[in-house]
C-alpha cells in the first residue's frame, strides 16, 4: 500500500511540475497530501529535497502570474507539497510600492533550511517563521524573522547589504554567518564569523565573532557581551558537545533544542559548569536524566519550565567541573 501511495505521489508531483494536472487531479493531490502530514524522513526516491522545493516555488510563481482566479487551490497544493518536503510555504502578493512577491516559510516540529535567490542559506529552527522575497530587487536584500530562531550564512555582495528585521532589531551585513533568536521575551543576535551591525531606532552596535547583543525590553536598550556562539546555533547539529558550559548557557541550549527553559530556585546555580553531550536520538527526558546524574542539581519538568534545584549526592570538584561519584546502584535509583 505504501509503495502504491509513493508511486501515485511521484506521478502527481511530476504532473504538477509540468503543469499537466487536471482539476480532478489537483483535488486528489490536495486530499492525498492532507493525509501525509505525519512527521517523517524525506524519501530520496521522490528526488532531491531542495530541488523539489525550488521547482514547486518556480511553478507556483508562473501559475500565479498566469491566473488569479484559482489562487486558493494553487496555495493549497503548494502548502501541502512544501509541507511534505519539510517546510510549509505560503505565498502572498504585496501590492505596495515594490509589488514584490513575499514567501512565508514556517517550520513546525523539525529543523529545515532554504537557499535564497542570492545564494545565502538560512537554517530554521523548530517553530520558526521567516519571510523573504522571491527576488531581491532594489538596493538591499531585505528579509524578516517573524518568530523563532535562525542561523544565516549570507552570500557576500558589497553592493547590496543583507538586512534582517526581527522585532525591534535590524541586522545589517554584507557577508557573514550569525544567529538570531526571537522567542517570546528573548531577542538577540550572535556572530560566528565576519562583522554585523545591529540597530534599533535609538542605537546601534557593530559585532565581531563571539559577540552578541541582546535587546532588554524592560528599558528598550541593546546590551553587548562576549558569548560562545555555539550555545545559540548548536541546535543545527544532531550531535554536539559542550566541554565547559554554565547551567545558564545550558538553559539556552535546551530551550532552543526542546522548547523549555530552566527556572533556577537559587541564582548561584546558573554559574555552575558542566560537561555534556547532545546526541541525535536524545529526548528532553533523556537529557534531564543525564544531567541529574552528572551534576549536583535536580532538574524536573513542571508547568512548561524545567525547575533546577539543589541535589544532595556526594560530589567532587575537578578541573572546574562538578562531577558525580555516584555508583551504578545510585544511578538505578534515580
Amino acid at each position: 500500500m505504501e509503495q502504491r501511495k509513493k508511486l501515485l505521489l511521484t506521478e502527481l508531483i511530476e504532473k504538477y511540475n509540468n503543469q499537466m494536472l487536471s482539476d480532478e487531479e489537483e483535488q486528489v493531490l490536495v486530499q492525498f497530501l492532507e493525509t501525509y502530514r505525519r512527521p517523517q524522513e524525506w524519501d530520496a526516491e521522490l528526488g532531491d529535497k531542495e530541488k523539489v522545493k525550488r521547482t514547486i516555488q518556480t511553478r507556483l510563481y508562473q501559475r500565479i502570474n498566469k491566473t488569479k482566479k484559482n489562487n486558493y487551490r494553487i496555495y493549497a497544493i503548494a502548502a501541502s507539497l512544501a509541507l511534505l518536503v519539510g517546510l510549509l510555504i505560503f505565498v502572498k502578493n504585496y501590492n505596495g510600492r515594490t509589488g514584490a512577491t513575499m514567501i512565508m516559510a514556517h517550520t513546525e516540529s523539525q529543523i529545515d533550511s532554504l537557499m535564497l535567490e542570492d545564494g545565502s542559506t538560512v537554517f530554521l529552527n523548530k517553530h520558526t517563521s521567516f519571510e523573504y522575497p522571491a527576488h531581491f530587487n532594489g538596493a538591499t536584500r531585505a528579509v524578516r524573522l517573524v518568530k523563532g530562531s535562525a542561523f544565516f550564512k549570507v552570500a557576500k555582495d558589497s553592493s547590496k547589504p543583507f538586512i534582517i528585521t526581527s522585532g525591534d532589531l535590524k541586522t545589517k551585513v554584507l557577508g557573514t554567518s550569525f544567529s538570531i533568536t526571537n522567542i517570546d521575551s528573548v531577542l538577540n543576535v550572535t556572530v560566528s564569523t565576519g562583522k554585523v551591525n545591529v540597530s534599533t531606532e535609538k542605537e546601534n552596535h557593530d559585532l565581531l565573532p563571539d559577540e552578541q547583543v541582546y535587546f532588554d525590553k524592560s528599558d528598550m536598550r541593546l546590551l553587548k557581551r562576549r558569548v560562545n556562539p555555539d550555545v545559540y546555533s548548536g541546535w543545527r547539529y544532531h550531535d554536539v558537545n559542550y566541554d565547559n558550559i554554565s547551567l545558564e548557557e545550558l538553559s539556552t541550549v535546551v530551550e532552543l533544542r526542546y522548547g523549555l527553559p530552566f527556572h533556577f530556585d537559587q541564582p548561584h546555580l546558573k554559574q555552575q559548569k558542566v560537561k555534556v553531550s547532545f546526541l541525535k536520538g536524545d529526548t528532553l527526558e533523556s537529557v534531564i536524566r543525564k544531567l541529574n546524574f552528572i551534576t549536583n542539581v535536580k532538574l524536573k519538568i513542571k508547568e512548561n519550565v524545567i525547575n533546577v534545584t539543589t541535589d544532595e549526592p556526594k560530589i567532587k570538584k575537578s578541573s572546574g567541573l562538578w562531577q558525580q561519584t555516584r555508583t551504578k546502584s545510585a544511578l538505578n535509583e534515580s
